[in-house]
C-alpha cells in the first residue's frame, strides 16, 4: 500500500470516528485540552500564537481566545491565500497558508471550504516570528508525526522551517483527541513533526 493511500484509508476511519463525538463530548475535551495548554510554559512565555477555528469536532479553541481576551498574547487564524483577490496566486499555482491576526469577536468570513478566516488579512510576515503554532489533527504517533485533513496547507506553510538555520522557530504543537493516538504514521520526508500533543488526557512531549 502506498503512503498516500495508507494516510487516507486512516484518515477516513479517524474522521469518521471523530464524527461520532457528541457536542458536549468535545466541549469537555476542548476545556480540558485547554486548561492543560495553558498551565504549559511554553505557553505561558509565548506572546505571537498561530491558532484555528474549529471546524466540525476539531478541539475548540474558542474558549482559548475568549478567556485570553484580557491577556497581552496576540492570537492569528490561517488564512488560505487565493480565496481573496488581493492574495491571490497565479492560475495553476498551489494555493498556501497565512496566518492573519485574531482578536476575540473580530468579523470573520467562510472560505471556499466553509472555514471561518479573519476578514482584517493583517498578516505576519514571516512564519519564524511566531512563538507558538497550535495544529488541528486527525492523527498523531510516538514520534510527534501528524495526520491532518490531507490538503497540505500546513505543510507548504512550515516548509520553509526545514531550511531555516540560527533562527528561532515556532514550537508546534498538535491539539487532539487521545483516540487518535497511533502507534506509527505513514509519512513522507517533506512532513514536520510535532514537538507535542495535547489531549484530554495528557500533554506529550516529542
Amino acid at each position: 500500500m502506498s503512503i498516500i493511500h495508507a494516510k487516507a484509508t486512516l484518515r477516513a476511519l479517524l474522521k469518521a470516528q471523530r464524527e461520532q463525538l457528541t457536542a458536549a463530548a468535545v466541549i469537555s475535551a476542548s476545556q480540558k485540552i485547554i486548561d492543560q495548554l495553558c498551565s504549559q510554559s511554553f505557553f505561558i512565555n509565548s506572546y505571537h500564537i498561530a491558532g484555528f477555528w474549529p471546524v466540525g469536532k476539531e478541539i475548540d479553541l474558542r474558549i482559548l481566545y475568549s478567556r485570553s481576551e484580557s491577556t497581552n498574547k496576540c492570537f492569528y487564524l490561517p488564512v488560505i491565500d487565493n480565496n481573496n483577490e488581493m492574495n491571490a496566486k497565479k492560475e495553476g499555482t498551489e494555493p498556501c497558508l497565512h496566518f492573519a491576526s485574531y482578536k476575540n469577536k473580530d468579523y470573520l468570513q467562510k472560505n471556499r471550504f466553509g472555514i471561518y478566516e479573519p476578514a482584517s488579512l493583517q498578516f505576519i510576515q514571516n512564519i519564524t516570528t511566531l512563538d507558538l503554532i497550535l495544529l488541528p489533527l486527525l492523527g498523531f504517533d510516538a514520534a510527534g508525526n501528524r495526520l491532518g485533513m490531507g490538503g497540505g496547507f500546513y505543510d507548504r506553510a512550515l516548509a520553509c522551517l526545514h531550511q531555516a538555520k540560527n533562527v528561532k522557530r515556532p514550537i508546534l504543537i498538535g491539539l487532539g483527541y487521545e483516540f487518535q493516538r497511533q502507534e506509527r504514521l505513514p509519512t513522507h520526508p517533506w512532513d514536520i513533526p510535532l514537538q507535542g500533543v495535547i489531549t484530554e488526557n495528557r500533554y506529550t512531549h516529542f
